[in-house]
């Protein structure tokens, strides 16, 4: 990967060469890679669009799930929040029994692997909140029930 070093930098493309910023610096690379259409009839590429199914149902119910908590995490300050949700919705898609490769969606895999999965990877519940909680759980509803405290008591401030 080429590293740009002068003063002038690039981003976009110019010619067959495509130019961005990284955390490491700008950077450019030559454009390449096998086409769109070739993935998608090609035999060889028959787990590659596996792959892609399973990619685009995971993300669709990440995306489900962050609208549905949006009001708990609306200031959670984690970045690597969605990463790491993404992360371990696809371990929840490939338990499921029902589907085949290619095939599975979340809701059919084990939704237990969630169990304390920490909104915020920074600052975790149990490091903020000094007060005794219960979390019950049906096939069909989770509920976390915290009693009444004072917040200057029971509340560290990450």
């Amino acid at each position: 990967m080429a590293k740009q070093t002068s003063i002038i930098t690039l981003n976009g493309n110019v010619g067959g060469l495509s130019f961005y910023k990284t955390k490491d610096g700008h950077m450019a690379r030559e454009k390449g890679g096998v086409s769109k259409d070739r993935i998608m009839n090609d035999p060889k590429y028959a787990r590659t669009r596996e792959n892609l199914k399973e990619f685009t149902e995971n993300i669709r119910t990440v995306k489900l799930v962050q609208d549905t908590i949006r009001p708990a995490i609306i200031r959670i300050a984690d970045p690597q929040l969605y990463q790491r949700l993404v992360r371990q919705m696809m371990k929840v898609l490939r338990t499921d029994p029902v589907n085949g490769r290619g095939l599975r969606i979340v809701a059919e895999g084990d939704w237990n692997l969630l169990k304390g999965f920490e909104l915020n990877g920074n600052a975790i519940l149990s490091g903020t909140l000094r007060t005794e909680f219960t979390v019950t759980d049906t096939p069909t509803d989770w509920t976390c029930s915290v009693p009444s405290f004072l917040p200057a008591d029971y509340l560290v401030i990450p």
